[in-house]
């Protein structure tokens, strides 16, 4: 039996590929759609918790939902799963492809055997993290910047207790360093109406050294290197120091929500005539 998605690419490399790693899968299903993907990638390292309680059921009801070929893939980082059981490789029969980063502790024999019985594309990949830090210094950053919210908040804000190891596995992480340590960091992404910052902090030993500012025109670059219109990104309300620099910067508000037990504004630095 041919695997239709291996014979595409084969005929029609590269391929567009969807990774539906976030939150809201309504907008990434539409925005794979509306972008022609073809294929959608699911991160069972971080969707993991979504899958694993009745893993078969989810697999078939979100194969049905998305209409696209999918590729199932493990990044290196994170443990292969110690709850992985037949009926999950069953699961993986929906699916296309599997993309398993190289990692010596993974059970191989298993996974190419299990590859070959459901006809599923294997693709094993390294990825050379070399240069990128270790997510210990954006712990130490994040909490020493975030810390003094704490009591204005009433528990630890979102940048303290992100997942760095994922988000430096997405390739979603930016440092900037000084004297040859790293001094502050940007996660971020490009949306499709924008590029997103999703969390940025400097070490308070060096604030005021204007690398937050080198930070946004870095996101600013970025946007403009992909011909976005705009840079977005969100802040708390308790945050009233972030509110005055972004507004500075030229962010003006959008909207607000509450997310996750946080109260959130959004805010929008279109860059048109230079930005």
């Amino acid at each position: 039996m041919k695997n239709e998605t291996l014979e595409l690419l084969k005929k029609s490399s590269p391929l567009l590929v969807a990774s539906l790693d976030g939150d809201d899968l309504p907008y990434l299903l539409e925005q794979a759609r509306s972008e022609r993907a073809d294929v959608v990638e699911i991160r069972l390292d971080i969707w993991g918790s979504f899958f694993r309680e009745e893993m078969l059921e989810k697999m078939a009801r979100f194969k049905q939902k998305v209409g696209i070929p999918m590729l199932v893939s493990f990044r290196g980082g994170h443990p292969f799963p110690a709850w992985w059981q037949p009926a999950h490789w069953r699961a993986l029969g929906y699916a296309s492809l599997i993309d398993v980063e190289w990692d010596p502790e993974y059970p191989w024999h298993e996974i190419v055997r299990n590859a070959k019985k459901l006809n599923l594309g294997l693709v094993i990949s390294h990825h050379d993290y070399q240069a990128t830090p270790s997510e210990i210094y954006l712990v130490k950053i994040a909490r020493a910047a975030y810390a003094k919210y704490v009591p204005r908040i009433g528990r630890e804000p979102a940048p303290m207790i992100a997942d760095f190891p994922a988000e430096i596995a997405a390739g979603r992480v930016v440092v900037i360093e000084t004297a040859g340590a790293v001094a502050g960091y940007l996660v971020a992404w490009p949306e499709p109406d924008a590029y997103f910052v999703d969390n940025v902090a400097v070490d308070p030993a060096r604030q005021g050294d204007g690398l937050g500012r080198r930070l946004m025109d870095h996101a600013a670059g970025e946007a403009r290197r992909r011909s976005l219109p705009a840079v977005r990104l969100y802040t708390n309300v308790a945050m009233t120091e972030n509110l005055s620099m972004y507004t500075h910067l030229g962010f003006v508000e959008t909207h607000r929500a509450t997310e996750h037990g946080f109260h959130r504004i959004y805010m929008r630095w279109d860059l048109g005539g230079g930005g």
